[in-house]
Parts: structure tokens; sequence; C-alpha cells
């Protein structure tokens, strides 16, 4: 029982972490995305290119992001699929993109982050959960030996009364 309880607070455990993991990347690629707006926004405002940099920075960034978040959690890699696929969109031809549909584009890159982070919450509530009932658990094999020590002790107590009946 005790092995069971301490096996499920290390999944629960493990699986926050994963899940803490996959919202920092998450919030890297959000950043790069941001970074990829305003670089191509910058540029076709003005054609000077060097506010194409943060482009070029997230677009070496965002794909090992993507497959980070595809190795921490390989539940979502149809959703992390479909964000690729809307990353590569933008980064293929960004001065070739309308504002009107990059914005589309984005939204969309925002919805798919917005979705990958409502699947990793870390659920504090479920862990604490978890940590009540083992908590309850606890208690009730503590109680469990209280009442077998009382009884262990009555019968020690019991026996030491009828070996000194026996010699009188």
């Amino acid at each position: 029982m005790f092995y069971a309880r301490l096996s499920q607070e290390k999944e629960v455990s493990g699986e926050l972490a994963k899940n803490r993991e996959t919202a920092m990347a998450t919030e890297e690629l959000l950043n790069q995305l941001l970074n990829l707006e305003t670089g191509v926004r910058g540029y076709t405002a003005t054609k000077d290119k060097k506010f194409l940099e943060p482009y070029w920075v997230a677009k070496q960034q965002i794909p090992v992001l993507l497959a980070r978040i595809k190795a921490i959690q390989p539940d979502l890699q149809v959703t992390v699929n479909s964000l690729l696929i809307i990353c590569e969109s933008i980064v293929t031809k960004p001065t070739n993109l309308k504002l009107k549909h990059q914005k589309a584009l984005m939204d969309s890159a925002r919805e798919q982050l917005q979705e990958i982070k409502k699947m990793t919450r870390n659920d504090r509530s479920y862990y604490l959960a978890v940590r009540s009932e083992r908590e309850q658990s606890n208690l009730i094999l503590a109680t469990m030996a209280v009442v077998a020590m009382g009884l262990l002790l009555f019968l020690i107590h019991q026996s030491a009364g009828s070996m000194k009946s026996a010699f009188n």
C-alpha cells in the first residue's frame, strides 16, 4: 500500500515536472513567434533588412522548441504538428505575406499555444488531492499501528498476570 502511494506520488511529480518544462518551452515559443512577427512587421513597414534580425533568430529557434515540446509531451504531437505547419507558413516567405494574412496565422498559432497550455497545466489541485489521500492513508496506518501496539501491550499484560498467578 505504501509502495503504491509512493509510486503514485512519484508519477504525479514527474507529470508536473513535464508540464512545467512544456510550459516554459511554450512561453519561449510564444516569445519567438512574437519576435518573428515583429521582424516581419518592421521590415514590411520600412523595407530595412535590419528589422529581419529577430525573424532570423526566431526562424532557427521555432523548430527546436517545437521538437522539444513534442519530445516532452508525445501526446501533443498532432497539436505541435499543426503549429509547425502554421509557423512554416509564416517563416517561409515573410515578406510575401500580407499583414492581414500574417495576423490570422499568428492568431492561429497563439490559439494552438493556448491549447497546449490548457492540456499541460500544472494541476496543483490534483497533486494536492493525491498528497491528501496519501496523508489519510498514513493516518489510517498510524492508527492501526497504535491499536496493534495497544493489543500487544494488553496481551503482554494478560500473560504477565497469568504467569504471576501461576507462581503464587
